[in-house]
């Protein structure tokens, strides 16, 4: 697999740095860009050394009257080919201007002129939202105004992840097991272990507003609401609940159902509707006010199919300034990710089932980092109100929840807990980073004992292998694999691993694992057989001799496939 000479050099770097401090660095691959395993680096400072977290603000002022400069020599604006399509917003445009002066001289000259509406603005994107009758407006403008803008692009649309696939277009269907309440034990979060998680640390949730406060501790949650204009529906669908879900998952204190991290500070930033519906405008100024708030982590439950220059100049500036940006994959069952997932830099999650399945929603592709628990997962919404969850928008909420923790425990800035939290995920599917898992599925297990030796051999799933001379002239066959990992801190020697497929079994023999080490072993199933048998079920069962196996429990494997 290809993931650009980028990643490879980054990962270099990465192992370099591990191995200088004698760790290891990798879940069966090669270390990934967001790499940080090292315990030292990047030591975060303490709150008290730093300055406090301003009060939230919206942001977007506008700029003290005449403070334009000349305006620059005249040319003709960047104006992009015509776009039309249900992913823009009609007739909508952002603008980006060289300088505050520039902008802030279109927003005098362009403020009442027919058929045209300054919408909003923000002053660090130097960027302004602009509707206008037509086309033909923008052409108006040109002639008629002396500040050129540097860029013209449309406002695109954005929206929470919505499952689009149906099953009856897979070659192969699985049946996936739900999570439950277990979500956090599959993490790998030691029940009770985590009450102190996120203390310090501030996430940031641009969403669709937190409605139950009940939820969360005093003084938990700031809020900002970006529509301002808009008060909400009381009689909105279920996507209004959806950024209460996500806040939940990260940092509720539900006695029942916490988060993954209770102790966090919440910024609640309410971009999308009570539909789940929003632009990529607001996005990005939900980013920007997020990072000039103290947000340490930046959570995006939403995605669209379009690159949005707004939305990209906002995640520039968040990385600029060392926040982490999350975001979810996306649910259309298709084989490239949902922007913002999509963006250099971004962490993008995927969705893993309790069996360790790759759910067929899931968006794939080379920009994966990590995959989390995004099916039947439960979550609360109130007092004694849970909601069960499928979708990629939950499997980042837990990996954002997942990075405040070990933010917290570790002592460490965002961007090395995030390299920490991607190093020690454990391996799923093909060994090494793949397009359905990325690295893997998060384990802070592995991180809070990765100086501890200790023995765990692991079942890591299932996946596909096209046959190696498959000729071009005809259609590829592939076979199942399964994979075998070592997650423990030593070397295992002599795997035994027992393979049965429809009660059939069949025994092979891996000479040895280094820790964190991954293998496959390609079985006798293929495509074509499994269409001819119609259903498959698989058991695979690992072991070895003379290892005290911290994890027993994963050295066991079922699953069954149908077509």
């Amino acid at each position: 697999m290809k993931f650009g000479a980028r990643s490879l050099i980054v990962s270099l770097l990465c192992l370099a740095a591990a191995l200088a401090v004698g760790l290891y660095c990798h879940s069966g691959g090669a270390p990934d860009r967001h790499c940080r395993c090292q315990p030292a680096v990047s030591q975060r400072p303490s709150r008290e050394n730093t300055r406090p977290i301003p009060q939230p603000t919206g942001g977007g002022r506008r700029p003290a009257a005449g403070a334009a400069t000349a305006a620059a020599a005249k040319s003709p604006w960047p104006l992009p080919a015509s776009v039309d399509g249900p992913t823009v917003i009609s007739n909508e445009w952002q603008l980006r201007f060289a300088s505050r002066e520039a902008m802030a001289k279109f927003l005098e000259q362009a403020g009442g002129r027919p058929g045209a509406a300054i919408i909003d603005y923000d002053d660090t994107l130097l960027s302004v939202r602009i509707k206008v009758g037509s086309r033909e407006v923008l052409a108006r403008l040109e002639r008629q105004l002396d500040s050129r803008p540097l860029a013209i692009s449309p406002n695109h649309r954005f929206s929470l992840p919505a499952t689009t696939v149906s099953p009856a277009d897979l070659p192969v269907r699985a049946s996936y097991r739900p999570y439950g309440g277990q979500a956090l034990a599959g993490l790998g979060i030691r029940e009770g272990s985590n009450g102190d998680w996120g203390r310090g640390v501030t996430v940031a949730l641009i969403d669709t507003g937190i409605r139950n406060p009940e939820l969360f501790a005093a003084g938990q949650v700031a809020a900002i609401d970006l529509l301002a204009d808009d008060n909400g529906d009381e009689d909105a669908t279920a996507a209004a609940w959806h950024g209460t879900a996500m806040a939940s998952i990260i940092g509720s204190q539900d006695e029942r159902l916490p988060g993954v991290a209770p102790a966090v500070s919440l910024l609640d930033i309410r971009a999308l509707d009570d539909q789940g519906r929003g632009d990529g405008f607001t996005l990005a100024r939900g980013i920007i006010t997020a990072v000039d708030n103290g947000a340490d982590i930046i959570n995006l439950s939403v995605g669209g199919l379009d690159d949005d220059l707004a939305l990209r100049l906002a995640i520039d500036y968040a990385q600029e300034n060392g926040v982490t940006v999350v975001a979810a994959a996306g649910n259309e069952g298709a084989g490239q990710l949902d922007y913002p997932a999509r963006y250099p830099g971004v962490v993008a999650v995927g969705a893993v089932d309790a069996a360790g399945q790759h759910p067929d929603f899931s968006n794939s592709g080379g920009e994966i980092d990590l995959a989390a628990p995004g099916y039947g997962v439960y979550t609360a919404l109130g007092s004694q109100l849970y909601a069960r969850l499928n979708g990629t928008s939950a499997a980042a909420a837990f990996v954002s929840g997942a990075i405040a923790g070990v933010m917290s425990e570790e002592g460490l800035d965002a961007p090395a807990a995030t390299g920490l939290v991607i190093c020690f995920a454990v391996d799923l599917g093909h060994p090494g980073r793949d397009f359905s898992f990325g690295i893997g599925l998060v384990n802070l297990d592995r991180i809070r004992d990765r100086f501890t030796a200790y023995d765990d051999l692991a079942t890591a799933g299932y996946f596909w292998q096209p046959p190696a001379s498959a000729a071009a002239d005809r259609p590829a066959n592939p076979r199942l694999a399964v994979s075998v990992q070592n997650r423990g801190t030593t070397d295992i020697w002599d795997v035994d691993v027992v393979v049965r497929i429809n009660g059939a079994a069949r025994r092979y023999r891996l000479d040895s694992l280094a820790p964190g080490e991954s293998q496959s072993i390609t079985t006798g199933l293929s495509l074509a057989e499994l269409q001819q048998l119609g259903s498959a079920a698989v058991k695979v069962a690992v072991s070895a001799p003379g290892i005290d196996d911290r994890h027993p429990e994963n050295n066991l494997a079922a699953f069954y496939l149908s077509r």
